[in-house]
């Protein structure tokens, strides 16, 4: 099986801290690959372009002082193959757990920002997600002379619905337990492991990456 280089292995890192930092997760997630912990820092620090980034050479997590990775630990020991990377904090609590996310839409990327108001279904799921009432009524469709004036006079209220989401997103803490926006991240994330043959699996506030025998299998074909 082939392995990262080192080169390869500071890229994916580099690339989770841009995952991390889109979706307002790097301040709370610390990462170890290649004998390095990566984290984030107050001062301006840059790894590679990237913003807040201490980098810690000759870091084991097999050293580390916290219960939670000291568990996977001993979980992927019992495996016999040994992870390419660990990750705790706020990105192991997203991956390992029953999917709950919680960020200030302010501090997401413009980029993440982008998404959601691009995205219905994401917008819809922030809407349902923001602490605030919209006020909007439920509709009884015997109430209305035919379907099609229900389903229209529905379809406005739930856009105006959405528009009031939007107004709101830049005041308001995103807290979303489950649903379509925590999907949406774990899949993303699971495609930037894909590219480098990876695949993760954790616990509730860590998570390990190792190598994926099939995706490297069919790399090779």
């Amino acid at each position: 099986m082939k392995h990262l280089t080192g080169t390869q292995q500071k890229g994916l890192a580099c690339e989770i801290i841009r995952f991390c930092s889109k979706w307002a997760l790097w301040r709370g997630t610390v990462l170890y690959c290649g004998g390095r912990k990566y984290e984030w820092c107050e001062e301006h620090a840059e790894f590679y372009a990237l913003n807040h980034v201490r980098v810690t050479e000759g870091v084991r997590p097999e050293d580390e002082d916290n219960m939670v990775l000291q568990e996977l630990l001993a979980l992927d020991a019992q495996d016999g193959e040994e992870p390419v990377l660990y990750l705790t904090g706020e990105l192991g609590d997203l991956l390992g757990g029953p999917g709950e996310y919680t960020a200030e839409f302010s501090a997401l990327s413009r980029e993440a920002q982008a998404e959601l108001l691009a995205d219905e279904e994401l917008l819809g799921d922030l809407a349902d997600a923001l602490p605030v009432d919209f006020g909007t009524p439920a509709l009884d469709p015997m109430e209305f002379d035919s379907r099609e004036t229900y389903l229209e006079l529905e379809f406005e209220m739930e856009a105006a619905r959405v528009e009031e989401a939007i107004a709101r997103l830049s005041r308001e803490r995103i807290e979303c337990d489950g649903g379509a926006l925590p999907s949406h991240i774990i899949r993303e994330f699971k495609t930037l492991l894909e590219k480098y043959g990876l695949k993760w699996s954790g616990i509730w506030g860590a998570a390990s990456c190792r190598y994926d025998e099939r995706s490297v299998a069919s790399n090779n074909m």
